[in-house]
């Protein structure tokens, strides 16, 4: 395995910490210790392509961990703030139902041995989602561990900003999904 994939293999190991520190009450600052490790994985989205790149080790592994690594982060997360009422149910069905209809698409392509790649508006949608993420994750903090350290102003203004910006990365990422699908729709159909 290169070291970029094993730096990609580290962030499905650091998604199921983070999803576990989330849920188990009794670990002491589970949330502080939830919002940095969240952050580590999150930088290891940035660091494993450009290990890939200068190493000129890019894979098709590599290809396919790399953004399976990105949804075992951010939709287990995502959907453990929305028990703990950090987000509305709706817009992580919204994003679910988005990414299951891209990944059906890419999967289709996959099957006609076709790899589609990952567009800029994909990307901006996974750097605001976990943006987002980490946002609601500082909210914990603040609420629970570092009561008192920031106003509730300033709190409440942190909970909207990652609310705003995960309905943003979702309005990205349909537009983005769109212009995969019309860019792409000729070599997966065979119309060239």
């Amino acid at each position: 395995m290169t070291l970029p994939n094993k730096i990609t293999s580290l962030r499905f190991l650091l998604a199921a910490v983070v999803v576990a520190l989330l849920l188990v009450e009794s670990v002491p600052s589970r949330f502080i210790w939830a919002v940095v490790l969240f952050v580590l994985a999150a930088s290891t989205d940035f660091v494993d392509g450009v290990v890939a790149r200068r190493t000129q080790s890019t894979s098709g592994l590599g290809a396919f961990l790399d953004p399976l690594a990105d949804k075992l982060l951010i939709l287990p997360t995502f959907v453990t703030l929305v028990v703990l009422d950090l987000f509305p149910l709706w817009l992580f069905v919204l994003m679910l139902v988005r990414d299951l209809l891209n990944d059906a698409y890419r999967n289709y392509a996959a099957s006609q041995r076709i790899i589609l790649k990952a567009n800029l508006a994909s990307k901006i949608k996974t750097f605001f989602q976990m943006l987002s993420l980490t946002l609601a994750l500082a909210v914990l903090v603040f609420r629970h561990e570092q009561a008192g350290l920031v106003s509730g102003a300033f709190l409440d203004f942190l909970f909207q900003l990652a609310n705003f910006l995960m309905l943003m990365a979702f309005i990205i990422g349909i537009v983005g999904t769109v212009q995969f699908m019309v860019r792409h729709t000729q070599i997966v159909t065979g119309n060239e």
